[in-house]
C-alpha cells in the first residue's frame, strides 16, 4: 500500500509521487498527508493469482485502508490476469550513436571547447573509422579486450607534417603517436567506455590497465632554452616581416615589437599562451617589493575551476635586472588593444587568438634556427612556446627557490627574476 498524492496535496508533494506508511518524516524528510491510499500487488485466492493495479482503496487513513485490502484478499476481488513479466528490448547502438551520445554527454557536462575537441579527434577520427575499417557496426560488438587492443595499436599521428602540405611524390610517413598523446588518448577512451558500461552497451573497462592498456608514466625532461637559443629567438624579431613590400619585405615594424614584449612576458611570468593572450592593461599594477615596482596580478585560466581564488602577483622586470629588459616599460608602450588589452586584438574568439599568437612564434622559432645554425649551433630539443615556462621555472630553482614555492606560487611571491 502507498499514499499516492493528488494534485491538491496540502503539504505541496508533486502529483502522483507515492510514499509509503514506513516512509516517515524522520527518514525521509517529508510528513504523511490526506491523500488517498492505493494498493497494488498480487492476490491470491484458492489456486489461483492474480494481479492488482495501482487501485484506490477510498481511504485516507492507514488502518481502514488495511481493512479494504484484507477484504479484497478474502474475496480474491477486485482482480486482473497476472501479466506475464515483459522483457526489457535490448537494441543495438551503433557506434557512430554511441559516439553521438557521449558527445552530447559531455557538452552536458560543460566540457571546455578544447577537450571536446580532443574527444572528438579520438571518437571520430580514430574509432569511427576503426570500426569501419573492421566490418564493426554495433558497439556491442566490440565488448572484448582484443578489439580494443587492436584499436590501441591502431593510433598512428594524424599530422605527421605538423600543417604542412606534402610535396609532389613525397610519401607520408605513418608515426605512432607521442607517449603524452596515448596516455591522453588512453584517459579519454576509459571516460567513453564508462558511458558505454553505465548503458549497457559493454561489461567491462577494456581501456582499463588489468586489460593491458597501459600508460606510460615515464615524463619526458622538460628543457629550459639556453641563453644561447633565447638570443637568437629574440634577435629573429627583428627579422620578421609585416607582410608588405614586393621585392624586399618590411621588417622592424610595430608587430616585431610587439612579438618581443610578447615573448619577454612568456619569458619573465612563466604563464601561458593562453594567459598572456588576455591580459589586460588594468592587471599591471604597482607592487612595491626589493627593487620591483609592478608586477601582474593574474587568475591563470586553466585553474579557473579548481582555485576560485587562485590569483597571483608575478613582478616584472623594470630595468633593475643587468642583461634582462624592462618589462614594464615595454607594456606600457604597447598600443592598447580592444580599449583594454596589451595583445588581444580583432573580434575573434579566444582560442583564435591563441592559435594566432602560437603559429607566430613557432614560425619566429624557424627564423632563429637559421640564425643558430649561422652560428654552428641548433635547438637542444624541438621549441615550442611552452619551453618558455619550463626556462621561467628552471630560473627560479637556479636562483634558489624551493622546488615546493615554484610548484605552487604564492599569492604575494617574495620572489622573482
Amino acid at each position: 500500500m502507498f499514499r499516492r498524492h493528488e494534485a491538491g496535496c496540502a503539504h505541496g508533494y508533486p502529483k502522483d509521487l507515492r510514499v509509503c506508511e514506513s516512509d516517515s518524516a524522520k527518514t525521509t524528510g517529508r510528513r504523511q498527508c490526506g491523500c488517498s491510499i492505493y494498493a497494488e500487488g498480487t492476490l491470491r485466492h484458492g489456486t489461483g493469482k492474480r494481479y492488482l493495479r495501482p487501485k484506490s482503496t477510498g481511504e485516507r487513513d492507514w488502518n481502514e485502508a488495511r481493512k479494504v485490502v484484507a477484504e479484497w484478499e478474502q474475496s480474491g476481488e477486485p482482480s486482473l490476469p497476472l501479466p506475464a513479466p515483459a522483457e526489457p528490448a535490448y537494441q543495438l547502438e551503433t557506434v557512430a550513436e554511441a559516439v553521438r551520445h557521449f558527445l552530447e554527454a559531455k557538452q552536458g557536462q560543460n566540457t571546455s571547447p578544447e577537450n571536446l575537441g580532443q574527444f572528438r579527434q579520438l571518437l571520430e577520427l580514430r574509432l569511427i573509422p576503426f570500426a569501419n575499417s573492421k566490418g564493426i557496426r554495433y558497439i556491442q560488438q566490440m565488448d572484448s579486450a582484443q578489439v580494443w587492443s587492436e584499436f590501441r595499436n591502431s593510433w598512428r599521428n594524424l599530422n605527421p607534417l605538423r600543417n604542412k602540405r606534402p610535396q609532389p611524390d613525397q610519401a607520408v610517413e605513418a608515426l605512432p603517436v607521442s607517449p603524452n598523446t596515448a596516455r591522453r588518448l588512453i584517459q579519454q577512451l576509459r571516460e567513453f567506455i564508462r558511458l558505454c558500461i553505465s548503458r549497457e552497451w559493454l561489461s567491462e573497462n577494456w581501456a582499463s590497465r588489468e586489460h593491458g592498456m597501459r600508460i606510460e608514466t615515464a615524463v619526458e625532461p622538460k628543457e629550459p632554452f639556453t641563453s644561447e637559443e633565447l638570443d637568437a629567438i629574440y634577435e629573429a624579431t627583428k627579422l620578421v616581416t609585416d607582410g608588405h613590400g614586393f621585392r624586399q619585405k618590411r621588417v622592424g615594424q610595430g608587430n616585431a615589437r610587439e612579438l618581443l614584449v610578447f615573448l619577454w612576458v612568456l619569458r619573465y611570468t612563466g604563464l601561458r599562451i593562453s594567459d598572456v593572450v588576455m591580459l589586460e592593461t588594468n592587471q599591471l599594477v604597482p607592487f612595491e617589493h626589493a627593487s620591483y615596482t609592478f608586477a601582474l596580478y593574474c587568475h591563470p585560466h586553466k585553474t579557473r575551476k579548481k582555485r576560485a581564488a587562485n590569483f597571483v602577483h608575478i613582478p616584472l622586470p623594470n630595468g633593475n635586472l643587468p642583461g634582462h629588459p624592462d618589462l614594464v616599460e615595454a607594456l606600457q608602450s604597447l598600443p592598447v588593444k580592444n580599449g583594454r588589452y596589451f595583445f588581444y586584438g580583432g573580434k575573434g574568439k579566444r582560442t583564435t587568438n591563441v592559435s594566432s599568437w602560437r603559429n607566430r612564434i613557432n614560425r619566429l622559432f624557424k627564423i632563429a634556427g637559421r640564425l643558430l645554425g649561422e652560428r654552428g649551433l641548433r635547438f637542444a630539443c624541438r621549441p615550442h612556446p611552452h619551453r618558455f615556462r619550463h626556462t621561467f621555472a628552471a630560473t627560479l630553482l637556479q636562483n634558489g627557490v624551493p622546488l615546493r614555492v615554484v610548484g605552487n606560487r604564492p599569492a604575494n611571491p617574495s620572489f622573482a627574476i
